[in-house]
C-alpha cells in the first residue's frame, strides 16, 4: 500500500434493536455499505438515522469517500457465550489499558516491543469488554489457544509515526521491533480466535507452519504498509468467518514456505515443507487499501518437491472499498491517483519460484466498486523471471480455478479487463481450467469488460 489513511470505528454490543443517528460536519450525504445487508438510512436535519438489530458490520460513507469513513461494529450479545472451563492455563484481561509497564503477563521482547507469550498447551485468554491489550499475541508452537472477549488488542500507539521510525519504501513494513498482532508460528495446533477487535500498525493475524486456525467474528484494522489482515505461509486448515476486514494492505493472503520480512521466518525445524491449503473466508466485509484477495507467491524454487498452494474457498463476501487509488493529500485535499499499471487484482492468483497453485473458488462475492479504482478485476499470472516480485524465480503452474455469481456493481465507465499471463514457450508451464460462472459488471457479463489472455492460457 502507497500510503496511509485514517478512519474512525464505533462498537458496541447488545441484546436489542438499536437507533443511530450519525452526523458529519461537512458530508451531504451519508451512504450504508454493504449494500446487500440491507440496511438503509434516512436522512433527518443533515443525519443519517436508522437501526440495527442482532448485530451487523457497517461502514458509513460521507459523499462517497470510502477513505475518511466510520465503521460501526455492532454485536449480537444474545448469542455470545464464553465458556472457560476446560482449559488447564486462563489470562484473563479486565476493562481498562494492559501493558508491560502494569501487568506481568506482558514482557517486552529483544527489540523492545510489548508481547504475550503463549507456549503451553491449553490456554484461554480473556479480554473481557472494555479491556485493551497494549500487545502482540505470540503463539509459539501451543495447541488448543483460545483468545476470546469483547475486547481490543490495542496497538495503536505503535501506528502514529509509523513513517518516521524506519528506512525503506514501505511504511511500517520492516521494522523487527513490530510484531503481528497475533501471531500463530512454530507448528501451533487449533487455535480459536474469537469476538475480539484488532487495531494494529502492522499485521493483525499472521500464522507460519501451523494447523487448524478458526478465526470467528473478529474486526480487524491494519494501518501500516504491508499490513495484512489474515496472512498465512505454510499453514493448514484456515477458516475465517463472520470478520471484517479493513487492511492497509491485502485483506486475505496465503504464501508457501517463506516471507518477504525475514525475521517473520520460523528456524528451520519447524518448517515440514507441507503445502499452504484448505483456506476458508466466509460471510466477511473487507475493505483494502490494497488488494482483498492474494493467493500464490513467496515459494522456495524447488522443483522436486515444489511447492503447493491448494483448495481455496472464498464465499459470500463484500468488498466495499478498494482504496489503492484514491488518497488524501493532507487533511483536507483529496486526489485520485491514476495507478492503472501498478494495481494487479481485486482478486488475484500468481505462481512464482515453481509452485503449483490449484483449486481455488470464488463464490458469491459483491463488489461495491470505488469509483476511481484503476486496477484489474481479476488478475491470475504464471510470472517469468522479470516479472517475479522480490527477486523470486519463475513460476510453474496455476490449474482449476472458478470464478461463481461474482457481481461487480456502480463499475466506472473505463474497467481494465480481466487479465492473465502465463509463460508461452516452457511444455507444462501455464495456467490451466480457468471457468467463469456468472460473473458480471453492473448486470452484464465479465466478457464485457475484455479478457486479456497472455501466453498459455486455458479456459
Amino acid at each position: 500500500a502507497p500510503y496511509l489513511d485514517k478512519c474512525a470505528i464505533a462498537s458496541l454490543s447488545t441484546t436489542q434493536k438499536v437507533w443511530f443517528r450519525v452526523s458529519h460536519p461537512t458530508a451531504k450525504t451519508l451512504a450504508i455499505s454493504p449494500e446487500r445487508r440491507g440496511v438503509e438510512a434516512t436522512m433527518v436535519d443533515g443525519k443519517a438515522v436508522f437501526s440495527v438489530e442482532g448485530g451487523a458490520k457497517l461502514m458509513i460513507v460521507p459523499d462517497g469517500d470510502v477513505v475518511r469513513t466510520l465503521s460501526l461494529l455492532v454485536d449480537d450479545d444474545s448469542k455470545y457465550l464464553l465458556n472457560m472451563r476446560r482449559f488447564d492455563h486462563i489470562i484473563r484481561f479486565k476493562r481498562g489499558y494492559h501493558t508491560a509497564a502494569n501487568n506481568p503477563h506482558i514482557k517486552l521482547n529483544e527489540y523492545g516491543a510489548p508481547v504475550l507469550t503463549i507456549r503451553e498447551d491449553n490456554t484461554m485468554v480473556v479480554l473481557e469488554e472494555g479491556a485493551h491489550l497494549c500487545a502482540a499475541i505470540d503463539i509459539r508452537g501451543a495447541k488448543g489457544t483460545r483468545i476470546s472477549g469483547r475486547g481490543f488488542i490495542n496497538l495503536l500507539d505503535r501506528c502514529y509515526g509509523a513513517d518516521k521510525n524506519f528506512e525503506g519504501e514501505l511504511v511500517g513494513a520492516f521494522r523487527e521491533n513490530v510484531v503481528p498482532a497475533i501471531y500463530v508460528h512454530e507448528n501451533a495446533l487449533n487455535v480459536l480466535v474469537q469476538d475480539i477487535t484488532i487495531i494494529t500498525d502492522f499485521r493483525c493475524i499472521a500464522a507460519r507452519n501451523a494447523d487448524g486456525i478458526h478465526v470467528e467474528n473478529v474486526k480487524m484494522f491494519s494501518s501500516a504498509q504491508n499490513g495484512d489482515g489474515v496472512n498465512v505461509i505454510n499453514t493448514q486448515h484456515v477458516r475465517v468467518d463472520n470478520c471484517y476486514i479493513h487492511s492497509q494492505d491485502d485483506c486475505f493472503c496465503g504464501y508457501n514456505n517463506c516471507d518477504s520480512i525475514r525475521f517473520l521466518w520460523d528456524d528451520d525445524k519447524y518448517i515440514k515443507g507441507l503445502p499452504t491449503s484448505d483456506l476458508v473466508l466466509t460471510n466477511s466485509v473487507v475493505w483494502t487499501n490494497c488488494r482483498p484477495f492474494v493467493f500464490g507467491g513467496h515459494a522456495t524454487g524447488a522443483k522436486s518437491p515444489r511447492c503447493v498452494m491448494e483448495n481455496i474457498l472464498v464465499e459470500n463476501c463484500e468488498i466495499i472499498g478498494m482504496a489503492n487509488s484514491l488518497h488524501y493529500e493532507d487533511d483536507f485535499t483529496f486526489k485520485r491517483y491514476n495507478t492503472r499499471t501498478f494495481w494487479s487484482g481485486m482478486m488475484r492468483i500468481l505462481s512464482q519460484s515453481e509452485q503449483i497453485v490449484r483449486n481455488i473458488t470464488f463464490r458469491n462475492i459483491d463488489v461495491e466498486w470505488t469509483k476511481g479504482y484503476n486496477g484489474q478485476p481479476i488478475h491470475i499470472a504464471v510470472r517469468d523471471n522479470s516479472k517475479t516480485s522480490y527477486k523470486e524465480s519463475q513460476g510453474y503452474r496455476i490449474e482449476n480455478i472458478l470464478f461463481e455469481n461474482i457481481s461487480f456493481r456502480h463499475v466506472d465507465k473505463s474497467v481494465m479487463p480481466i487479465y492473465m499471463k502465463a509463460p508461452s514457450d516452457i511444455e507444462g508451464y501455464g495456467i490451466y481450467g480457468v471457468e467463469f460462472k456468472n460473473v458480471t459488471f453492473d448486470g452484464k457479463p465479465h466478457t464485457a469488460v475484455g479478457l486479456t489472455l497472455v501466453g498459455n492460457v486455458n479456459l
